[in-house]
């Protein structure tokens, strides 16, 4: 078996461990959080809302965009993972101790001065994240999603079952700092348990040098990204309230399960792939054009059948109370569509080496963004449409790189999506006028019906048309068959 086929035969299985692990996480976290969603009081959860934003910021601090280097450089060396962990060590004690000084001045900008003290217990998640990040990135150079997969749902699960425990005993709050600081431990002790450490514990200054002169430029360009990222709920937490940061929240967390899931699935296997790649440029076309026809397979219509159920889905999971959640998810839902797509098309600066392009693109990225949020801060649901707008920008943006780069037409890149948005937006309405029509319909009736009629619909036009992601299907389908 030649290099280039063993690459794509690790990515197929990479692809296949992180779908499982995305599912089991997406199914875990969906039964985990059904248990505290309707025992916890909303306004808990927009606390912890408030506190992500921190404990965040202290872990875009502690990466460095590290992994990337780690991941991308051609060849490594011992002294380069043994540095990468000591830097990550210094950078994770130093976040910590800045947030405990701060602790107390974030809690009055709140006015909510009972919350300094879980800051400062919420923010041991950094120092166990920044531990764990090299392990990580040593797994996913060695595309060993397999354990990776493992470890990760073990600390879902178990974290999962202390918080439903605390929650059950009335520890409202605790219950959601402990489920994330016990995930966050539980997957730093396995990682360390199971994946050998065999680089040693030396400090390069050379190493130093060479990890800090690639990641500066990602890491300036991540930690905007994620600041631009979080930073409404900054906004919403100060000049809204507890409540309706919980209702933005959790609209957009359930919104952004299918997009988010899908795209780190991609990008898990992707980077690793296209950075192999980098010099191939027919394999890189062939695997991006991979990325435009699954994108267009699953993202989109999956997220338009259940933007237009909404109310129901809501219902269902999470009671009437939180029914004023509705409108963000639904818009979420519209915003994460094409995600995958810009997300994919940044990467592929960085999989070529190219950071300081990559820092201008994004960059820029954001001066727009900064634009768009003054114009649109007097609303919640202003702000979120503000958001459409730009995944429909940055997916320009995208096509405009991979045109540059890889001689991809923007035409015929947009000739490839463009079928299953339209098939997508009929989806939309058939589900929106059938809820409105069978409105008297028991919900998980309603749903039922609309998930067997929207998948008809699906399967026929693909079938009809004899799309490429039809055809695709059905001989990986065969070839799978015929090996059984």
């Amino acid at each position: 078996m030649s290099a280039k086929d063993k690459i794509k035969s690790a990515a197929v299985i990479g692809l296949f461990w992180n779908l499982i692990e995305n599912s089991g996480t997406f199914l875990l976290n969906f039964l985990i959080g059904l248990v505290l969603i309707r025992i916890i009081d909303a306004q808990y959860f927009g606390i912890v809302g408030i506190m992500s934003f921190y404990m965040m910021l202290g872990n875009m601090l502690v990466s460095f965009s590290i992994s990337n280097y780690l991941i991308q450089k051609p060849q490594i060396r011992n002294e380069d993972f043994s540095s990468s962990l000591w830097i990550n060590l210094f950078l994770s004690i130093f976040a910590y101790l800045l947030i405990l000084i701060f602790s107390e001045d974030i809690a009055s900008y709140f006015n909510n001065n009972s919350i300094s003290f879980f800051i400062k217990i919420y923010s041991l998640n950094i120092i166990l994240s920044g531990l764990s990040v090299v392990q990580i990135a040593d797994l996913s150079r060695k595309m060993n999603f397999k354990l990776l997969t493992k470890i990760n749902l073990v600390g879902l699960l178990v974290s999962g079952i202390g918080a439903i425990i605390l929650s059950v005993m009335n520890y409202g709050l605790w219950a959601l700092v402990i489920f994330q600081l016990l995930n966050t431990f539980v997957v730093f002790v396995l990682l360390w348990l199971v994946n050998r450490w065999e680089y040693g514990f030396v400090l390069s200054l050379e190493a130093v040098r060479n990890i800090l002169r690639f990641s500066f430029s990602i890491h300036l360009v991540n930690s905007i990204n994620t600041l631009y990222t979080e930073i409404y709920s900054l906004i919403i937490g100060k000049l809204f309230n507890a409540n309706q940061l919980a209702y933005y929240l959790r609209g957009k967390h359930t919104a952004e399960v299918m997009p988010q899931q899908f795209s780190n699935s991609l990008l898990k296997v992707l980077l690793p792939v296209m950075s192999n790649l980098q010099f191939d440029k027919y394999g890189l076309i062939k695997t991006y054009h991979k990325v435009l026809m699954l994108t267009g397979l699953i993202n989109i219509p999956v997220l338009a059948f259940l933007a237009a159920n909404g109310h129901t889905i809501f219902i269902l999971l999470y009671t009437e109370k939180w029914l004023s959640a509705v409108i963000f998810y639904q818009l979420f839902c519209v915003e994460g569509m094409l995600m995958p797509l810009h997300i994919i098309g940044a990467n592929m600066l960085i999989a070529k080496g190219k950071t300081k392009q990559f820092m201008y693109v994004e960059l820029s990225k954001r001066l727009l963004q900064t634009i768009v949020i003054i114009a649109t801060i007097s609303s919640i649901e202003l702000m979120v449409i503000g958001l459409i707008v730009l995944s429909i920008i940055y997916t320009l943006i995208a096509f405009y790189i991979i045109k540059f780069e890889l001689k991809y037409n923007i035409l015929d890149q947009v000739k490839q999506i463009l079928p299953y948005i339209m098939i997508s937006l009929f989806i939309f309405l058939i589900n929106y006028l059938n809820n409105y029509i069978l409105d008297s319909f028991d919900n998980y009736l309603l749903l039922s019906i609309n998930i067997i009629i929207s998948i008809s619909f699906y399967l026929g036009i693909l079938l009809a048309f004899k799309m490429e992601s039809y055809q695709y299907i059905k001989n990986i389908i065969i070839s799978k068959w015929y090996r059984l």
